[in-house]
């Protein structure tokens, strides 16, 4: 059999054929075996359906006082956030002093 101008034999041109085939196939499967313990393997993903939003506790992110980004906790409870230490002292004096007694007790 000439390919190109080159004398190649066919039982070695199978023969590669058939070994590269069964190289793929072991490959396919080796990756498929290693993914599926670290990914969903096979997962159905349909594009008309949609993904249920992951709900946040926006009362632990948000300032207790005011509703801007808190970056502050209450140091006795730790279940309030503040921006800022006016915010705290308006949230203390109206009332956080009693439930934060309660919270951290």
């Amino acid at each position: 059999m000439h390919l190109g101008g080159i004398t190649v034999d066919p039982n070695w041109f199978l023969q590669l054929i058939v070994t590269l085939f069964v190289v793929a196939f072991a490959v396919l499967y080796l990756v498929k075996n290693t993914a599926s313990k670290y990914f969903e393997v096979d997962a159905n993903f349909d594009r008309d359906q949609t993904m249920t939003a992951i709900p946040m506790d926006s009362g632990r992110i948000s300032c207790a006082a005011c509703g801007n980004h808190g970056t502050k906790v209450c140091s006795r409870c730790k279940s309030v956030r503040y921006c800022s230490p006016e915010c705290q002292r308006t949230h203390w004096n109206s009332g956080h002093r009693t439930e934060c007694k309660e919270n951290s007790s």
